[in-house]
């Protein structure tokens, strides 16, 4: 028995096939190319028929029909708040606006206003539309600019409504997913009557929804023929990549956190109980497991400014060095705090601070400062803007975290997992297998087939912690010292980034 997930990220595709044993049998990748992505940074819009096609590459390339353990299932993570109006065979009648694009932003204020302020809004979807970048926005940028478009609108669809809509025929989102549209009532799963009829958006634009793990259909003949794939393949409904993250790092128990290293920084925390939110920092979504939430913290400046780092910095490195250039900067950075201060806030502030107009600063270069030093010091900003994010959280809420597991590229980079504990203060754990999304994917489809009775049994047998690491008492202090000059930072500089707008 084995079962596929499908991974669809910002820059790329992946396709996993899994085992019951979590062993990994197949695996492809497709990367976007270069053009595509200086295209998404110049006009901040991603083509989905480009997507699609890295969806069937990857697909394919799995070469399904030569394992001897076929796949069962195959459920889709996609990268979330992203939609595109479609027509009625599926096909996109415009781009996706990506979530950097500040088209629809003058919006927030506006559907605040409407439904009578943030905490109101807040209360139906767990979204913090003020600050957050989720699909209404969008969706009312199309309806006041490109009209024509807007009333030709069959669905509006997700990622995964659309890989869904192509496999299947029908399109069909989970309720992780449509809680990022703004528009979804996360206490009784279903599109919120109230806001829809408040902008004026007919509910049949959205698409149908279904809990995580919820069999959708069979693979269409044409679709299992053209990639390869066994003819009785199952599609099952999958999640928010931020949801399927935290499920393929084991995040079944309140007190353990995941943290997700990787273009976007993003940290997830399981709740039961809605009523224990005392506060509306943070977005909450549905949970990939029934009658649960998930919360939601998103720092943007996340491994995108270490790639800026690997472009930018040490750009004669990554050309002439022929192994991996990340893991050579890595070897030479201790764990102790550096020398410099980096505030990391290349696409502006997160929370706390939910200031755009914020930029990155760095502090203290000297003529003799090495580049490993610039990196060390990104690793810290970042590491620093969690701490003030999870001190927040937990003196709100009185949650508690016993443990983080880290997931994603960044996780690979031993020496920041070390910062993260040593800022922190808290016991980081690596696991066997890094493949979250494609991971929770196949374990939503093993128990949809019915291989485990729930969730938590998949969970037990699939996810297996590798390594942990834990805080070094004297460095906590050291960077706690330096915590208190950062937490200084934003404060001294916020003129000059207000002047630079």
């Amino acid at each position: 028995m084995s079962y596929m997930g499908l991974d669809i990220g910002i820059t790329g595709t992946k396709a996993v096939v899994f085992s019951i044993d979590g062993k990994i049998l197949a695996k492809s990748y497709c990367d976007y190319g270069d053009g595509y992505k200086r295209n998404l940074r110049l006009k901040g819009e991603q083509d989905p028929t480009h997507i699609l096609d890295g969806v069937k590459k990857v697909l394919s390339e799995c070469n399904t029909s030569n394992l001897k353990d076929k796949p069962k299932t195959i459920a889709v993570s996609v990268s979330g708040d992203d939609l595109f109006p479609a027509d009625r065979n599926g096909n996109p009648l415009f781009n996706v606006i990506a979530g950097f694009d500040s088209r629809g932003f003058e919006y927030r204020e506006f559907i605040a206003e409407k439904m009578g302020g943030v905490e109101n809004l807040f209360n139906i979807s767990g979204q913090r539309v003020d600050t957050d970048i989720a699909a209404l926005i969008r969706i009312l940028w199309m309806k006041n600019n490109i009209p024509d478009v807007f009333k030709k609108t069959w669905k509006f669809l997700c990622w995964e409504s659309y890989i869904n809509h192509y496999l299947t025929g029908n399109a069909v989102t989970d309720y992780s997913n449509a809680a990022r549209y703004l528009t979804f009532d996360i206490n009784d799963n279903c599109w919120s009557e109230k806001i829809l009829t408040t902008f004026d958006i007919p509910p049949d634009t959205m698409p149908d929804v279904v809990l995580s793990g919820t069999t959708i259909g069979k693979i269409k003949k044409d679709v299992a023929q053209e990639l390869n794939l066994p003819k009785d393949l199952a599609v099952v409904a999958g999640g928010l990549d931020q949801a399927t993250a935290a499920l393929g790092a084991g995040i079944v128990s309140e007190g353990i956190f995941s943290l997700g290293l990787g273009t976007v920084l993003c940290s997830h925390w399981l709740v039961k109980d809605l009523k224990k939110i005392n506060t509306i920092d943070y977005v909450y979504c549905n949970y990939l497991i029934k009658d649960s939430f998930f919360g939601l913290l998103v720092n943007l400046n996340g491994c995108s400014v270490v790639n800026w780092f690997l472009d930018s910095i040490a750009d004669k490195e990554k050309d002439t060095y022929e192994g991996n250039i990340y893991d050579y900067f890595n070897s030479s950075i201790e764990s102790n705090p550096s020398k410099l201060f980096f505030m990391p806030h290349f696409i502006g502030g997160p929370n706390p601070y939910n200031d755009p107009k914020s930029k990155g600063v760095i502090l203290g270069l000297n003529l003799k400062t090495e580049k490993k030093e610039i990196l060390k010091s990104i690793y810290e900003g970042l590491a620093f803007d969690l701490k003030l994010n999870f001190d927040n959280l937990l003196k709100k809420t009185g949650f508690r975290i016993n443990e983080i597991r880290a997931v994603g590229g960044g996780s690979r980079s031993r020496v920041w997992i070390k910062i993260l504990a040593n800022i922190l203060n808290i016991k980081f754990s690596l696991l066997e297998i890094d493949e979250g999304g494609c991971l929770a994917c196949a374990m939503l489809g093993a128990v949809a087939v019915g291989d485990f009775k729930d969730t938590y049994e998949a969970a037990g047998n699939f996810i297996k912690i590798k390594e942990s690491i834990n805080p070094e008492s004297k460095k906590v202090e050291l960077f706690r010292e330096k915590f208190d000059y950062y937490k200084g930072i934003y404060s001294k500089v916020k003129e000059f980034n207000d002047y630079l707008k």
